[in-house]
């Protein structure tokens, strides 16, 4: 079993040159992952850093998904295998986020109803 690189259709003979529509998403990942940095240092979160450790980790998985995100979509553009492994861990880390943030939720709502019972 060898390694296929898929075929670019545009840029085959008869077509209109290599295509152009890889470059707008390296460039929102890039835009995506500044934007990450700036949420990392902007004072207001959707969960406050007081709240330790919760405060710090919705900024570090957001970071770390931007990052893995901006990984992926340079190496899908040289058409490394790496990309593949890319996508798989940024979802995994969407998953666990939003799992852990189903958790925390749920744990603030028991609190509040232990709280007014």
């Amino acid at each position: 079993m060898g390694f296929r690189v898929p075929v670019d259709t545009a840029a085959a003979p008869g077509g209109s040159g290599p295509s152009k529509n890889r470059r707008p998403r390296v460039t929102l990942a890039w835009v995506l992952f500044f934007l990450a940095l700036l949420y990392d240092i902007f004072p207001f979160d959707i969960v406050p850093d007081f709240m330790f450790p919760v405060g710090f980790l919705d900024d570090a998985a957001i970071t770390t998904m931007a990052s893995i995100n901006l990984a992926e979509k340079l190496f899908s553009q040289k058409r490394w295998k790496i990309a593949g492994f890319a996508r798989k861990v940024k979802w995994a880390i969407i998953g666990a986020a939003a799992l852990a943030a189903g958790f925390f939720a749920l744990l603030i709502a028991v609190m509040v109803k232990i709280l007014f019972m």
